[in-house]
């Protein structure tokens, strides 16, 4: 009897526990919506000021630009003047310098003006680097807060499931917004204000692909992952995926080379889970590529052994191979791992530093696929993957033993 009520009391101080830890992690959350709407609403102040303050430059510039013409002008028929009565033995006239004085302090004072807009405009450059900062450090605290979420996946999957809508709600909003800024629909961007929104919005799609890294794991783990296999067109896949990630190779000068098999047959595979594996691979080959290299996309029907004991099967191959140096063989083991950086120390080679890559790993492996890493040492990596093409009229049912395998 003494034995359950103390059997008792553990429960329910192991209750209380998870209930302050739920608190807790709803108050994280919370607080991460409320401080990314409020970057969110510093942003679009600086960029209005940003535009005011250039819009009166321009204006400055230009009645600086006339005032020096108009008395250069002035100077020059004076000096005209002077020459000609000179050279006609006539005395020259006594000169206005009193317009001339007033145009010149004219000039000085529109001189400094700009010099102050000038630094209004560094002030406001500043604010805006302190600002992305601000951001850089909301995004680790969002990492980090999802990681401690990720150690209550088993035991809360429904808390993990709503936090992870709540952060979705403004995210979705800032993305939007922000392509909004990109597309110059609210105005001319300048080529700071252009770079800045760009770190913006690729920090923000970082922080969503975490967020579904994490949904998909705690689906597979809780066996609530639910595949809907249809034709899959892959070629379509990687070209959507190289066009959202336009923004990211572009800024860091990277070169894609593209090996795609012109006939490839679709193939049935969900199509949410192959388009998430296609963008955490570039994902990671752009985070891992130095500024101005290449990226090689590969994407054919081949005969490939997807495991040891079987024979090659016809397959669809898909290959992304980076010039991020290769990967030490001693931190091969880790590359699949579901370690976020905090408990292990960063890979050198490797962009993904979460679960992305072992998340990419089990929805293949769910098609009846398979994952896996060549290497060039002190060149750079190549992540596959391949898939069974199978008859579809059996893909379905395949599919979904393996989900519940």
């Amino acid at each position: 009897r003494d034995q359950l009520r103390i059997e008792r009391d553990e429960a329910l101080h192991r209750v209380d526990e998870l209930k302050q830890q739920r608190a807790q992690l709803l108050a994280r959350a919370s607080g991460l919506e409320l401080e990314i709407a409020e970057l969110n609403e510093q942003i679009t102040q600086y960029r209005e000021q940003l535009r005011t303050l250039a819009d009166e430059r321009i204006d400055l510039q230009t009645k600086y630009d006339r005032l020096i013409a108009q008395h250069e002008a002035l100077r020059n028929e004076r000096d005209q003047l002077q020459r000609r009565l000179q050279e006609n033995g006539q005395q020259p006239p006594v000169v206005d310098e009193e317009r001339i004085n007033a145009l010149k302090q004219m000039v000085d004072e529109l001189t400094e003006q700009r010099n102050q807009l000038e630094r209004e405009l560094n002030q406001t450059r500043t604010a805006m680097a302190l600002l992305e900062d601000d951001l850089e450090k909301a995004r680790k605290e969002a990492e980090e807060a999802v990681h401690k979420v990720a150690t209550y996946q088993v035991e809360n999957p429904e808390l993990l499931m709503g936090l992870v809508q709540e952060l979705r709600t403004p995210m979705t909003s800032i993305i939007g917004y922000v392509d909004l800024l990109l597309g110059e629909s609210a105005g001319i961007l300048g080529e700071m204000q252009r770079k800045f929104l760009q770190r913006v919005a690729a920090n923000v799609n970082r922080l969503a692909s975490m967020l579904d890294d994490l949904v998909h794991l705690t689906e597979l783990d809780t066996g609530q992952f639910v595949m809907e296999p249809e034709p899959v067109d892959v070629i379509q896949l990687i070209e959507n995926a190289l066009t959202n990630a336009t923004t990211q190779f572009r800024e860091k000068a990277l070169t894609v080379h593209l090996n795609l098999q012109e006939d490839l047959p679709s193939i049935r595979a969900d199509r949410d889970a192959l388009t998430q594996v296609i963008g955490q691979l570039l994902t990671n080959a752009y985070l891992v590529s130095p500024h101005g290299t290449e990226i090689f996309i590969t994407a054919r029907r081949d005969h490939v052994q997807l495991t040891d004991e079987s024979e090659p099967v016809d397959a669809l191959y898909v290959a992304v191979e980076d010039r991020g140096g290769g990967i030490a063989p001693e931190d091969e083991p880790r590359v699949f791992a579901r370690k976020y950086k905090a408990e292990h120390p960063l890979i050198q080679g490797l962009g993904d530093t979460g679960v992305g890559l072992s998340v990419a790993r089990a929805l293949i492996e769910a098609h009846g696929g398979k994952l896996w890493l060549e290497i060039k040492r002190d060149v750079g990596s190549i992540f596959c993957f391949a898939l069974p093409y199978i008859e579809a009229n059996n893909s379905t049912e395949t599919l979904e033993q393996t989900t519940e395998g």
